[in-house]
């Protein structure tokens, strides 16, 4: 990506640093040149921002001497550079002791992406109130999440944390139809969850309008969900598909997942997310999509980027923090919210750069 110098800027050669010795050849950028970003990092805090831009031909400058509106072309992460750069993170961890809670619609126990993945002891139905429904799956939505997650063929690229395991905790079938019914079911999936003490990642790609959710059972949620953070869950949670940010993912504490499409636009029908003072709190992560199909575990096909919507982005996601989450058993809800604040300083300041790559960069030191 190219953009424009607009002040005085001296370029660093060793590391994203302010330091005397780290400009051995003086060398700096005059108000008004045009820069070649290849790579966005984290790097020493310098006044305001610690984001800092690797330059293709060397060295590193100081982001807050670029001017982000004047942008001159987007490189969107192309499918074959993502699964290079997940490929990297799995010589670290491919998910293995990290367990995942999927509060969905079931999940098929007898898909063949998903042999050996899921955690029968603990799974429940409480649309049945027994553990057998669990493993129905009538709309198959429950499977795609499992097996965005941990979807393993040996074929392909599938799931993102291919060794970590889910628990299926059923709280619908088809369609989300009475809402304060739902959060029923959601306050006693969660219950479930506070008294597992193997479950790392609570995975809700779920949106109910929180307009018809009750004032009391929205709170109850809030309780039961900033207990697990309490405990150390990460819980992460579905913006929604309808213009407006879906419970629970109103709650402040949560992980909140978006789409993008390429890279520079919203999702038609999420279109206006971005305006984050029109909504009751800020998405904290946005996903893009693919110049490709996305290949989803449930189905022997793909499905195009025109279909995939925030459920899907939330449970790769729930996937990619489930590696980090293998290796450091202590990274914690808070942790990520300051990893992702982070990143989303950059997003603000430059929305063509691709965000999805500079958290899998920083979050795993690739």
């Amino acid at each position: 990506m190219k953009a424009r110098v607009n002040v005085a800027l001296n370029l660093r050669t060793g590391t994203p640093e302010v330091l005397p010795q780290n400009n051995p050849g003086n060398r700096y950028y005059n108000e008004g040149d045009v820069i070649d970003i290849v790579e966005v990092v984290i790097g020493e805090k310098y006044k305001d921002s610690n984001i800092w831009y690797r330059l293709v031909d060397g060295g590193f400058v100081w982001s807050g001497g670029v001017d982000a509106d004047k942008q001159y072309e987007l490189t969107p992460l192309t499918q074959i550079e993502f699964k290079s750069i997940i490929k990297t993170i799995w010589q670290a961890s491919k998910g293995e002791n990290c367990t995942i809670s999927v509060i969905d619609s079931g999940i098929d126990r007898n898909n063949p992406f998903l042999i050996k993945r899921i955690e029968e002891a603990g799974s429940f139905s409480f649309v049945e109130n027994n553990s057998k429904d669990a493993f129905s799956c009538i709309n198959n939505h429950g499977t795609t999440m499992a097996g965005l997650i941990c979807g393993n063929d040996e074929r392909d690229f599938i799931g993102y944390a291919p060794m970590s395991k889910v628990i299926s905790l059923k709280i619908f079938n088809t369609q989300l139809n009475d809402s304060n019914d739902l959060t029923k079911k959601l306050i006693a999936a969660l219950d479930d969850v506070l008294l597992n003490e193997n479950i790392d990642i609570v995975n809700l790609s779920l949106q109910l309008n929180p307009e018809l959710v009750s004032v009391d059972l929205k709170s109850q949620t809030e309780i039961k969900i900033n207990q697990l953070i309490g405990n150390g869950v990460i819980v992460i949670c579905a913006s929604g598909n309808e213009g407006f940010v879906a419970f629970p993912g109103t709650i402040p504490t949560v992980i909140t997942v978006g789409v993008l499409n390429n890279g520079i636009d919203l999702k038609s029908f999420s279109k206006g997310l971005l305006k984050q003072t029109q909504f009751q709190k800020e998405i904290d992560f946005f996903l893009e999509t693919y110049e490709q199909n996305v290949i989803i575990a449930n189905r022997l096909e793909t499905i195009s980027f025109s279909n995939f919507n925030s459920s899907e982005a939330t449970a790769i996601f729930s996937g990619i923090v489930a590696l980090k989450k293998s290796i450091n058993k202590n990274y914690d809800q808070n942790q990520l919210k300051i990893d992702l604040n982070n990143c989303k300083k950059l997003f603000l300041r430059l929305p063509g750069l691709n965000v999805y790559k500079l958290i899998l960069k920083n979050f795993f030191n690739t």
